[in-house]
Order: C-alpha cells, then structure tokens, then sequence
C-alpha cells in the first residue's frame, strides 16, 4: 500500500502538483495574479509548490529562507499563469475533453498502477482531494495536450536532411566506448604494506620491466612473475572499457600507444607493468540505428522553441496583473 500511495503521489505531481502553505504560519488566502478574466490565488501557488516548498523550508532558515520561498513562489506562479494562457486558448478554440476521455484516462491510472476504485479514492483522499477534484485536473491536462498539439507539435516537423547534419555534426556521439585489449603483471602489494614490502615488490618489478625492455617476452614474464589470477593466460585482461580497472591503471593504460609497455604504476593492488595490445576499432552506429533518436531530439528541440515563442505570443495579447 505505502508503494501504492508514492506511485499514486508521483502521478498527481505529475498532473500538477497539490499542497501545502509556503510557510509554517497561517496565511490568508489573496489574489496574487489576473490573466484575463481568471483569478490566481495564493493558495494556489502554494498547493502547486508544496514539495519544493517543504524541501526549502528542510534546509534553509531565516532571511534566506524567505528568499529562496519567494523566488519559488514566483516560478509556480509563471507556470500557472502559462497554464491558464494555453486553457484560455484552448477556450477560444472551441476545444472541449469528454466524460469519456477523462474516464479513459482515469481507468488508465488505475491499471497501470494496480488501483480499485476504493483505493484511489482513499488515496486522493489523504493528498486532500477527491475523486471530482482529480477528475477536474485531468480534464485540464487533456485539454492542454489537445491545444499544444495544435499549437505546437502540428506546427513542427523533422525533414531527413536535417537527421542527416546532426547524425554528420555529432557523429562522436555515436561511437562505442573506447575499448582496449591489454595485459599486466602484478606484484601484490596492499595500501597498507610496510615500507620495507614496498621496497621489495617494487624492486621486482622494475627487474622484470627491465628485462621485459631487453626482449623477453611479455607473457611469459607475466606467467613467471604476476601474482594476478590472470598470470596463467600471460597476463591478458581481454577487453577494457573506461571504469572497469582501477582508476591509476585506467590513467596509464588509456594513454598509451599501441604495443606499448608502461613504467611501474601503483594502485591499491600492487605494482602493475601494462601493455596495450591493441585499441579496438570505434565505429559509429549506423545512421539507421539512430535516425529515430535524432529525429525525437530534434523535435523536442524544435517543440521547446516553438513552445517559448507561442507563450511569448499570449502573453502579448493577454491581460496579465501580478499584485504578489
């Protein structure tokens, strides 16, 4: 039931958060803001931010307390202004959400959260609503989603050439991690070793580094002298990719060239001689892998600014009067 209840939570949040006052002392409900004919109050906005508002309040006392409420106040208020911009429109529209659409909607909230009836209504219940009252939200979300189809995403599109320049101008995005095949010999040698241990197990490896730069085979060095588990197949790690080795031997290793043989490296383990064997070719997915994230990129992209431009639009025609 708790699980229920933060599922149920998220999903009123998420049609548009409820609430609590923005401070501990009793506030008297005002108007705070006109958009055209509509009226925004302050318990409104403080329903709106309940959750930011309780987070501050966790964190923050005194002056900037006060500070930071009234800045986040401030930003719920735009948002329920731009809110009651696009159901204005919506109004003029001539746009309307049935009783069936809402139902669908609902029905679809309760499945998709395992939710009778009894037990969506006991849970709006404690978030102080009921089940009219969510109605009511739901109906606002769908009729937002109707105008911002018409205003918005009809109004955009994604051609091929331009998923083709952002494939092109961003083809790094589109690499594999880098991965690399290599080998070590390890001398084993704790954080805590004494430092006459360090002494030793450094001393070996340099004699072995030393006769590994006059020749002697690399694996057969690690099968001789490496304490690794590796040791026995002449030290090969196989693949590595960034963060799987520790983050010295991660240092050394992806700086180094081809069939090189690194200096003496230090990690938690031990003393590590390192050859790179090879760097694994990085080829960019294929632009058919990706076309249809490039192309929900952009037009979200595109949405955003159309989005900002149409409010801009509103705003310009509304009668707005903020009095907080």
């Amino acid at each position: 039931m708790i699980r229920k209840m933060l599922v149920v939570s998220m999903v009123l949040n998420a049609w548009f958060a409820t609430g609590a006052c923005i401070a501990n002392a009793v506030v008297i409900d005002r108007i705070i803001a006109v958009v055209n004919q509509d009226i925004i109050t302050l318990s409104e906005v403080q329903e709106a931010g309940k959750q930011e508002f309780t987070h501050l309040r966790s964190r923050y006392t005194g002056d900037r307390l006060t500070q930071e409420l009234e800045q986040v106040q401030r930003k719920y208020l735009d948002l329920i202004i731009l809110r009651r911009l696009q159901v204005n429109r919506a109004n003029e529209m001539g746009l309307s959400v049935s009783d069936s659409e809402i139902e669908r909607a609902l029905d679809d909230v309760k499945s998709r959260n395992g939710l009778s009836d009894d037990e969506l209504e006991r849970l709006l219940g404690r978030e102080g609503l009921t089940v009219e009252d969510y109605r009511k939200r739901i109906n606002e979300e769908i009729l937002l989603r109707k105008i911002n189809n018409i205003e918005v995403r009809s109004r955009i599109s994604v051609t091929p050439k331009e998923i083709h320049r952002h494939y092109e101008k961003n083809i790094i995005k589109f690499l594999p991690p880098e991965q690399l095949r290599a080998s070590h010999i390890l001398f084993l040698a704790p954080p805590n070793a004494s430092e006459r241990a360090e002494r030793v197990k450094r001393s070996e490896a340099e004699k072995v580094l030393k006769k590994i730069k006059e020749g002697a085979n690399f694996a057969e060095m690690a099968k001789r002298y490496s304490q690794d588990p590796s040791a026995s197949k002449g030290g090969n790690l196989g693949v590595i990719k960034r963060g799987e080795v520790l983050p010295n031997f991660e240092r050394v290793l992806f700086a180094m060239k081809d069939g090189e043989v690194s200096d003496i490296a230090r990690t938690r383990a031990g003393f590590h001689i390192i050859k790179l064997t090879k760097r694994l070719p990085r080829n960019p997915k294929p632009l058919s892998e990706v076309e249809t994230k490039i192309r929900n990129r952009l037009f979200q992209k595109k949405a955003g600014t159309r989005f900002r431009r149409w409010m801009e639009e509103l705003k310009k025609k509304a009668y707005i009067e903020v009095t907080m």
